[in-house]
């Protein structure tokens, strides 16, 4: 069986999407930076589309989105101004980020409780339409056999019938009640 895994539109641990020997290089305050540019791209994605059921996502994740690149944009600013308080902005900003993942990973999680719950018996109508009409045409074809086995014996034309197509006479037999033959 294969893992299950829920895509998050952010991860706000790694080295955000930068090889790991530039990563180590950076300072602190570039790392956060890094990392707000990252959500600011991620943001804007969700946050540029109009919300469609079809999209897999609940309604509140473009809002949220919104919101996460409001707080980037602020973060981001106050990191190049030098202001002091740029970390509780990027603080912010990540608590907005896993907001989002929470709101994506709670939907992918009841929709896979949905399918999981799910009738199962609706892949068997096809099969049963299939096998109906197999087993009409198996008649036609067994009627038709015995109709043209007028010179044999009626006690014989059965199992004759029987041996050429593999079944049993029995069964045979039961396909010309329900023809109405015999």
């Amino acid at each position: 069986m294969k893992p299950l895994t829920i895509k998050q539109p952010y991860n706000p641990t790694g080295t955000a999407g930068l090889p790991i020997e530039e990563w180590i290089e950076m300072t602190p305050s570039q790392q956060a930076q890094a990392h707000l540019t990252l959500m600011q791209a991620t943001a804007r994605k969700w946050a540029g589309v109009q919300w469609r059921e079809s999209m897999g996502v609940p309604a509140t994740v473009v809002g949220d989105a919104q919101t996460l690149l409001k707080l980037c944009d602020e973060a981001l600013n106050a990191i190049r101004d030098g202001d002091q308080s740029a970390m509780l902005f990027a603080m912010n900003a990540t608590a907005q980020a896993a907001e989002l993942n929470r709101w994506v990973a709670i939907d992918k999680a009841l929709e896979l409780s949905n399918a999981a719950t799910a009738p199962r018996s609706s892949g068997g109508g096809a099969t049963a339409g299939r096998r109906q009409k197999e087993a009409h045409n198996r008649c036609e074809e067994i009627a038709a056999m015995y109709l043209e086995m007028e010179s044999k014996d009626k006690r014989d034309r059965a199992s004759l019938i029987a041996e050429r197509l593999g079944l049993t006479p029995r069964s045979v037999r039961r396909h010309l009640k329900k023809a109405g033959i015999r």
